[in-house]
């Protein structure tokens, strides 16, 4: 058979070899009353998709469990991870932490599929761990305001793709500007970075801010240049890796594959062609985050963030678009697989 599509892509995802699990409106969902969260995703998921409804039920003996969805937090791995398999008799979804087993949910979600008759659940293993601990979107509200409504909104899809930040962009121009020397910069940055760490936060900053001279080392920067850099911007970034510890110390954010509010098609009403004119769907996913900065793998990457601005004002919501979901998901797969 075919393997499912599955965004992000999961690090692992093999065909079981058995008939397809059978999906109707009496199958039960089995999860503790303290998983209740994953268990409310689970049933709103699959009500949203097929239009059944289904039952909840406690843990019992396995042989009540047979024909069922188990949802539970067992086993052990990284922060996040889950393992999904679902077979002719049975779907179990086990995460290691709340997280992982919300995002192996979102992944049943996107299995269920229409079958003769009803509905099915393509008989997979799937074991999945993020690449990188962060995986953000940006959210820019100070251009543009939205609601509560669609900041929700914006959570929900962005959840669903395993991104697990949310960056709220408040003030920039429109708000207020400092205008400063090179040195008053210097000084700025080293003198801000330190104050947010001494209140127990880690300070993040654009990637320029790594020519500080008194920067605080645990201060993260975010690489929002090309996936080739130019102008320097690379070199701009190893500062951050060069004082404290090197290990996660920079989110990557290239402009020309993941700004969420550049367009991806010349004839689209919506978005911005400055970052290397069209970003096609193309470029958006075959970046690779340790190949942006040379001497910055892995190990240095505290993950990726896809920012949507909003300078282009009224009427572009975070929602609008095809522009959104495929370089959304895009930025999900270079953070999550």
């Amino acid at each position: 058979m075919a393997l499912p599509s599955v965004v992000p892509a999961p690090a692992s995802i093999e065909a079981d070899g058995s008939a397809p699990f059978a999906l109707t409106s009496g199958t039960p969902i089995v999860a503790a009353a303290e998983i209740a969260d994953a268990t409310e995703a689970l049933q709103s998921l699959i009500e949203t998709r097929t239009g059944l409804r289904l039952d909840t039920r406690e843990p019992a003996d396995s042989a009540a469990d047979a024909r069922a969805i188990v949802l539970e937090i067992a086993g052990d791995g990284a922060a996040e991870s889950y393992r999904l398999d679902v077979t002719e008799a049975s779907v179990i979804v086990s995460g290691i932490d709340a997280a992982g087993l919300f995002y192996g949910v979102q992944t049943l979600g996107q299995l269920v599929e229409p079958a003769p008759g009803g509905w099915q659940i393509p008989a997979v293993r799937i074991v999945d761990a993020p690449r990188f601990a962060y995986r953000g979107v940006m959210l820019d509200v100070a251009r543009h305001f939205h609601d509560v409504a669609t900041v929700k909104a914006y959570i929900d899809r962005t959840s669903a793709l395993k991104f697990n930040h949310l960056h709220l962009h408040l003030t920039d121009d429109q708000g207020w500007r400092l205008g400063t020397s090179a040195e008053d910069y210097d000084y700025f940055i080293g003198r801000v970075s330190r104050l947010a760490a001494s209140l127990g936060k880690t300070p993040v900053a654009w990637h320029e801010a790594g020519t500080a001279t008194d920067l605080e080392p645990t201060t993260v920067g975010q690489f929002w240049g090309y996936v080739e850099p130019i102008d320097g911007m690379d070199a701009k970034a190893r500062g951050f890796t060069a004082v404290g510890s090197d290990q996660g110390k920079l989110i990557l954010s290239p402009a020309d594959a993941i700004y969420l509010d550049m367009t991806f098609d010349a004839d689209s009403p919506l978005g911005l062609t400055w970052a290397r004119g069209v970003t096609t769907a193309r470029r958006a996913y075959e970046w690779d985050p340790a190949e942006v900065v040379d001497g910055v793998a892995d190990e240095q990457i505290l993950g990726v963030e896809a920012p949507l601005w909003t300078s282009q004002g009224i009427g572009f919501t975070p929602l609008d678009g095809i522009p959104w979901a495929v370089e959304v998901a895009a930025g999900a797969d270079r953070g999550d697989a």
